[in-house]
């Protein structure tokens, strides 16, 4: 038996965190995990920290792997959620 879960996101160039996360707690939904340990690395940080900070009932810990403690500039972050 196949299971098939549909996520809004197809391309990164089309993608916001907001669809980003959305398709997170889809897929979380899809596969019944209602909390869970999210772990993420360097530029998935910014989903990370938006998915912890939207849904923090979700998800356990938190893991931030090879992230920067400075603020990002303004153009290595355009794109990306201000949190």
């Amino acid at each position: 038996m196949t299971s098939e879960v549909r996520v809004r996101t197809t391309l990164a160039t089309d993608s916001t965190i907001e669809l980003l996360f959305d398709d997170l707690i889809v897929l979380l939904d899809h596969l019944k995990i209602i909390k869970t340990l999210l772990c993420s690395f360097s530029m998935d940080d910014y989903l990370a920290l938006r998915a912890f900070k939207r849904s923090p009932d979700r998800f356990s810990e938190l893991v931030l792997y090879d992230t920067m403690s400075a603020a990002d500039s303004m153009k290595r972050s355009s794109g990306a959620l201000i949190l």
